[in-house]
């Protein structure tokens, strides 16, 4: 089996960097790698490590290459920390990792002695995690703040090369503290606004430039990283000014001047950007939350690990769904360096060692508590904890190991508001595998090893809620179809996956959240009278968990459990022996509340110990952890860890509920606790997630233009739940259906959507609306269309035979940046017609400048019918038009050709194109409906022509824009990038 480097020097060399493992150091023969400088092209080297100078970096393993616009970063892990081991392989989690730049040499080398120095900052007794901050030192100027409350530099060199999180992560429990401690420990997460409300200093000059708040140079994207650094990465001249990100050269010179200059847009929002990427993105790889292995596959459950030698490399054996770097790694694995590729995974791997007597009265006598993390490493190792609870000298007693793995997926990722629900292939938000696995300390293959596997998700349906309120009201989406399938495809990759399934609804039966448990109901409903169920329908069962724990009552949990006994008991769990499996789990509880962190976190931690219980009663040992709470405090602060770990991946702050699940009472101090983790909570969705979420869209690929996307508007739309090819044909056919129907005598000649401004009759007035325009023989339709019902609003006909002019040019409706300020990108088209003469609006819909869409209990219901709009436009003749016509205009803004369909690899057109396409189709049907003629839009004789000829004229232009941009719009834009950027 391709074996991965478990440590590998790396040095910046004159052409690139080169990667070795450490093991072939001083060998003339060894090979290595070489990434070569701005073009990140990866060749093998044999040069020898002497001939390149006493300058390296001590690596554990690779994550892969981070680029951005211009600039790219090799991701190396510079420390980790054992934390349990799988039959005999240890497994890791990263705790340090270093971005080095491969812009130039003096940049990498810079990055690698910052990382060298920064690895040395742990102090011989400081706990993990810990670090001295006061908020009246002098030194609190301009400073970030990583995820493990460490002071690093607020300008971009430090965040640049200095490992993050090089410190070890604190003691899993440990550390709670209120809010304020929180937000004060951690204002790197909260951006520019918490680093100036909780320091005394106030908005100082020094300040604003050291977190880059004044507009940096126009050549800073060429500028330098500093020579030196202090170890906690200060700048050692007062007069150094904060380094930018080095930006590398862009070679492509086949380019057009337009795109050029719209990518050199782009990417100078996006270098402008970086630092702060930079940071959040080492704050998230050293949270502690990400795990690796060199020899075991952690990505598979028990039931599914191939126990035979694999001649694969482990990243072709892990499970894609949860392989959080195989973007980042992509460009070793092109190159198949599979020694380079080491896969890594985000979620929680927690261990523990308990001891129980051999005696079959026994009811929970633990007598040995011992966390196994650092088994192996002296320096690493846990205290053990030993209580003898039976002092019997003659009663034997018996190791056993406890391990939960939770792998979190890579499908629909991302932060507690930002992800909710389900999209169009069924992948749920903060879809979480759980799996406990009970053997022997040593794992020897004549002992059973059982495995009990639990999943969690986001209720798949689509629904959004606003992060703005503390209890947001669940808004669904799309229509029933659209939800239903895919409701059908979430189930049908869990029944591949796991078998059976009893979902576990946790949602209050009044409220807010009883519409959206309605739904749910609902679905499984049709899903089991569906022939899609088969023999194999879902069981459902419906918990009110705060009716039922309400006065502190959570042992009624075991209420559930009861319930659920039968389905234990047919589900079973998974008995491996001898690298064969003697029993096999045939279904397994999806438990979900609405964030599907608190109240699920109780529930399967419940539903672990039913488990763990059966287990031991079939090694031949009865205990009730329920009720024997001091002797098996192992099992609670494990899933309690386990608990609090999820809960930072998607709501940033630990799980509440949390005193249940590790001390098994619930108490007022318990209550205050979670009162202050809810504000906590909403600061981060109010502040901070936005980021992070652009970020983690950015590492793992989900959205290609996500660091352009959030540096334009300052928020995150996500990734659509449905394409947008998908969805905008849908809505074309959706239109066309309504407008015309079969028994027309229109004929339709071309469709497009389009941005609309929200009142008619203007260039710039409201939020502006994608909509669909329907082009026939006789008429221009526009159709407002409700995206999330699904349905056809408000439609307005314009007759072709009134079309007075056709124009396109730059339409900018908002010049707060350069993208939403390139005149080449941002194109529309303005329509003039003479309304009164054979101009009528759709009948059908109320009017209103308001979309108005059909309003139903139920979501699925069909669109409104009332009178088809041709009975209600075509039939109305000139007879009974108004006398008096006025001039009227229509606008339309392009669509970003980013957003646009392409089929296969070819490019999209760009705007400019697209508009210009859209104007010609008008014109010429709007000349065919006049039996006129007109020149083509690019004839010199255009005058020549006696029909609607197409003017190229600008719309809005940019100069012109900038007047009407008012100060409000300004200062909102820029409170907005000051809060969440």
């Amino acid at each position: 089996m391709p074996s991965v480097a478990r440590s590998l020097v790396i040095l910046a060399v004159v052409d690139g960097l080169v990667l070795k493992p450490s093991v072939q150091r001083n060998h003339q023969d060894s090979q290595g790698l070489t990434i070569q400088y701005k073009t990140r092209r990866i060749s093998q080297t044999t040069q020898s490590l002497e001939e390149t100078g006493p300058t390296c970096l001590e690596a554990h393993g690779i994550v892969g290459l981070f680029t951005a616009a211009s600039s790219s970063f090799l991701i190396s892990i510079t420390s980790r920390q054992q934390i349990a081991q799988v039959q005999g392989k240890p497994i890791y989690v990263i705790t340090g990792v270093a971005f080095i730049p491969l812009s130039s040499q003096n940049d990498a080398v810079t990055a690698i002695q910052q990382a060298n120095q920064a690895s040395q900052k742990n102090p011989k007794g400081q706990k993990p995690g810990e670090a001295v901050i006061s908020s009246d030192s002098s030194d609190d100027e301009g400073r970030l703040y990583n995820g493990s409350g460490e002071e690093s530099d607020g300008n971009a060199s430090s965040i640049l090369s200095e490992p993050l999180g090089t410190n070890e992560p604190k003691e899993r429990g440990e550390g709670r503290s209120s809010v304020a401690e929180d937000v004060f420990q951690k204002r790197g997460l909260y951006g520019r606004f918490a680093e100036r409300w909780f320091s005394r200093k106030g908005w100082s000059s020094e300040a604003m430039a050291g977190l880059g708040m004044r507009d940096p140079p126009a050549n800073s994207a060429l500028s330098q990283l500093p020579e030196s650094k202090d170890n906690l990465g200060t700048s050692t001249a007062k007069e150094d000014k904060p380094a930018q990100i080095p930006q590398l050269v862009n070679t492509n010179n086949d380019e057009s001047s337009d795109s050029g200059k719209s990518n050199l847009a782009e990417n100078n929002i996006i270098q402008e950007l970086l630092p702060k990427v930079l940071s959040r993105a080492k704050m998230l790889l050293t949270s502690g939350n990400f795990y690796f292995s060199y020899d075991h596959d952690i990505t598979r459950r028990l039931a599914i690990q191939d126990s035979k030698p694999s001649d694969l490399p482990i990243y072709k054996r892990v499970d894609p769904l949860f392989f959080w770097n195989r973007w980042l790694a992509s460009p070793f694995i092109e190159e198949e360096q599979h020694s380079f590729v080491l896969p890594i995974m985000q979620g929680f791997i927690g261990q523990k060692s308990f001891e129980l007597m051999e005696s079959q009265e026994m009811q929970g006598s633990a007598t040995k508590n011992q966390e196994a993390e650092g088994i192996t490493e002296a320096t690493e190792a846990e205290t053990i904890q030993e209580s003898t609870l039976v002092q019997t000298s003659n009663v034997s007693k018996r190791s056993f190991l406890l391990t939960v793995i939770s792998r979190r997926s890579v499908k629909r990722p991302g932060l507690r508001y930002l992800r909710r629900g389900v999209d169009e292939d069924g992948n749920t938000a903060n879809h979480v595998e759980t799996e406990q696995i009970l053997s022997d300390p040593g794992w020897p293959p004549s002992k059973n090893i059982y495995s009990f596997v639990q999943v969690r998700g986001s209720i798949p349906l689509f629904f959004t809620q606003s992060p703005y309120t503390f209890k947001p009201l669940p808004l669904l989406q799309y229509s029933m179809q659209t939800n239903q399938n895919a409701f059908q495809k979430h189930f049908a990759h869990l029944k591949r996956r796991y078998g059976d399934i009893q979902i576990i609804q946790l949602l209050d039966k009044h409220g807010v959240e009883v519409g959206l448990g309605r739904e749910y109901e609902r679905h499984v409903q049709i899903y089991n009278d569906s022939e899609a169920a088969n023999d194999d329908k879902l069981k459902f069962g419906w918990f009110d968990f705060h009716s039922e724990t309400r006065g502190l009552k959570f042992e009624n949990i075991n209420k559930l459990v009861h319930e659920m006994e039968p389905e234990f008991d047919a589900f079973g769990y998974t008995v491996v022996n001898a690298g064969m499996p003697t029993k096999a789990q045939s279904g397994t509880f999806r438990t979900n509340c609405m964030d599907s962190l608190d109240r699920t976190g109780n529930v399967q931690s419940t539903f672990g110990q039913k488990a763990l219980e059966m287990q031991l009663q079939e090694e031949g040992f009865t205990i009730n952890i329920q009720t024997s709470i001091e002797s098996t405090q192992w099992f609670n602060s494990l899933w309690a860890d386990n608990g609090d770990a999820i809960s930072r991946q998607y709501a940033s702050t630990a799980a509440l509920k949390g005193d249940f699940t590790r001390t098994r009472k619930r108490d007022y101090a318990g209550l205050l606790n979670d009162f202050s983790l809810t504000l906590s909570r909403y600061l981060h969705n109010t502040l901070s997630d936005y980021l992070t979420q652009a970020t983690i869209d950015h590492l793992l690929n989900t959205i290609p233009s996500a660091l352009a996307a959030f540096a334009t508007s300052i928020a995150v739309s996500g990734p659509a739940p449905i394409s947008l090819p998908s969805l905008r044909g849908s809505a074309i056919d959706a239109c066309t259906s309504h407008v015309l129907p079969s028994q027309s005598d229109e004929e339709l000649l071309d469709a497009w959507t389009a941005l609309i401004p929200f009142t008619e009759q203007s260039l710039r007035a409201g939020p502006f609306k994608e909509s669909v325009l329907l082009l026939s023989n006789k008429t221009l339709y526009v159709c407002r269309f409700d995206w999330n019902a699904e349905q056809v609003g408000r439609v307005q006909g314009i007759e072709l035979s009134a079309i007075t002019g056709v124009q396109w040019g730059a339409y900018i409706t908002n010049t707060l940046d350069e993208i939403q300020a390139d005149e080449t990108r941002n194109v529309g088209l303005l329509i003039r017609y003479q309304r009164g003469i054979a101009t009528h609006e759709n009948t059908s819909s109320p009017s209103s400048d308001e979309d108005t869409v059909t309003k139903s209990d139920d979501p699925g219901a069909s669109p409104r019918k009332g009178k088809s709009i041709i009975s209600s436009i075509l039939k109305t003749n000139l007879d009974t038009a108004t006398i008096t016509s006025t001039p009227a205009i229509f606008a339309a803004k392009v669509l970003p050709s980013s957003q646009s369909s392409s089929v296969g690899s070819q490019i999209p057109p760009s705007e400019r194109d697209v508009v210009k396409m859209m104007c010609e189709e008008i014109a010429r049907a709007a000349n065919t409906a006049r039996g006129s003629n007109a020149l083509p839009i690019d004839s010199e004789d255009k005058k020549k022509g006696d029909g609607i000829q197409v003017e190229q004229k600008d719309i809005i232009s940019l100069t012109e824009a900038q007047r009407q941009t008012g100060l409000l719009e300004k200062a909102t834009f820029g409170l907005r990038k000051l809060v969440w950027s």
